[in-house]
């Protein structure tokens, strides 16, 4: 590289240029080849925040440190990376458009509605869980029941609704427990304990919920990315919401919503 600047001036800089896409080229080739053996790649879930701080503090103890000491790294080290396998996933997972939305099925494994749509967010939601499965594979429809108006699925006996046209508000509205829809809700809305319309959506982000015996713990991406210059905090207009006239979205604890 250092050649190819000194010779540019002189218009000389091809051929070092070309020497050194060819080593490009070979260590390209080389990261290939050991891609393509078995097991060379293998989908690990998301660690938690507390694993890797846990991890990293860790690791800095014990390089910083020249005492005996020091070793106590290793400790924080090792509970970091038991921590990576014990956190609780999510039951139901919404994109901030609601193009797409996935279930946790009794294997533990994501489903989502038959659909072509959000293709690029179920693949980040598999990366996340680890699963090595393609987005098509896990957009069969299985634990869904869909229609032309919306698609219907049960989550540790929960209903759990997601529209995709008004015509079928009314009636999911009557019996859902969790409503999804890509359009605003305009009208009053008993049943559900928690709607995530396009205003919640566009406001909160992707959404996150786990079902916890009779309560819905909602996670949401703006809670968890807090406000910054950046990323201001979004404010939704008012509209009619469920029951009360005023949004559904439970009432927040920390970095959750929860509805009970």
């Amino acid at each position: 590289m250092v050649v190819a600047l000194i010779a540019m001036p002189f218009g000389l800089d091809e051929w070092p240029l070309k020497i050194m896409g060819m080593g490009i080229d070979a260590m390209m080739a080389v990261a290939k080849w050991v891609a393509s053996f078995p097991g060379a790649l293998i989908a690990v879930p998301a660690f938690p925040f507390a694993a890797l701080l846990l991890i990293i503090s860790g690791g800095l103890w014990l390089i910083i440190w020249r005492r005996p000491w020091r070793l106590l790294g290793l400790a924080a080290i090792g509970a970091g990376t038991a921590l990576t396998s014990i956190h609780a996933k999510p039951d139901i997972l919404v994109d901030r458009e609601a193009k797409v939305v996935a279930i946790r099925d009794r294997d533990g494994k994501l489903q989502a509605p038959k659909s072509r749509r959000g293709f690029y967010t179920v693949a980040q939601w598999l990366k996340a869980d680890g699963d090595g499965r393609k987005p098509k594979e896990a957009s069969t429809g299985s634990g869904w029941q869909c229609d032309s108006y919306s698609c219907l699925a049960t989550v540790k006996g929960k209903l759990i609704s997601f529209i995709a046209k008004p015509d079928a508000i009314h009636e999911d509205c009557e019996r859902a427990a969790v409503l999804v829809m890509p359009m605003d809700l305009r009208q009053p809305c008993p049943a559900p304990r928690l709607v995530l319309d396009r205003g919640v959506l566009w406001e909160k982000g992707s959404s996150f919920i786990t079902l916890a015996g009779n309560s819905l713990i909602l996670q949401t991406a703006t809670a968890r990315r807090g406000v910054r210059p950046w990323s201001p905090l979004r404010q939704r207009r008012e509209i009619i919401g469920p029951e009360t006239g005023n949004n559904n979205d439970g009432d927040a604890k920390g970095g959750d919503e929860v509805a009970n």
